[in-house]
């Protein structure tokens, strides 16, 4: 909820998605109570659920083993020019625009559709 929480307050309409119940209840309270909660949607649903094709900027936080479905996802709902934002590790085979290594932070790698590969790999998405 935090970086949703940050965003909307740049004026940003920033939904996120949470599928653990104490934290979907954590972040709907932090949102009604957000200054900017206009601009704050927090859906108790999973990523995978969702319908990103409107969305300008995707950020998560999943395990890596997830990453292979969501790049996927990613590929056919994201539209040109939507930018993901990745915390704590890489998608494999795409090459990020820029990586965030903060104060001794985890790093932050962000992408941009149409999404550039690394050498050696082949983007199969038309």
């Amino acid at each position: 909820g935090r970086v949703v929480m940050a965003l909307a307050e740049n004026g940003v309409e920033a939904y996120g998605y949470e599928i653990s119940l104490p934290q979907y209840i954590h972040a709907k309270i932090r949102a009604w109570l957000h200054k900017n909660r206009k601009n704050i949607y927090i859906r108790y649903q999973s990523l995978w659920k969702a319908d990103l094709r409107d969305m300008d900027v995707v950020y998560f936080f999943q395990i890596p083993h997830a990453y292979k479905a969501l790049k996927k996802k990613l590929e056919i709902e994201e539209k040109p020019g939507a930018k993901v934002v990745a915390f704590m590790w890489p998608f494999e085979g795409w090459k990020p625009y820029a990586v965030s290594r903060e104060n001794g932070k985890s790093p932050l790698y962000f992408y941009k559709k149409p999404f550039e590969t690394e050498p050696n790999t082949v983007n199969l998405t038309p």
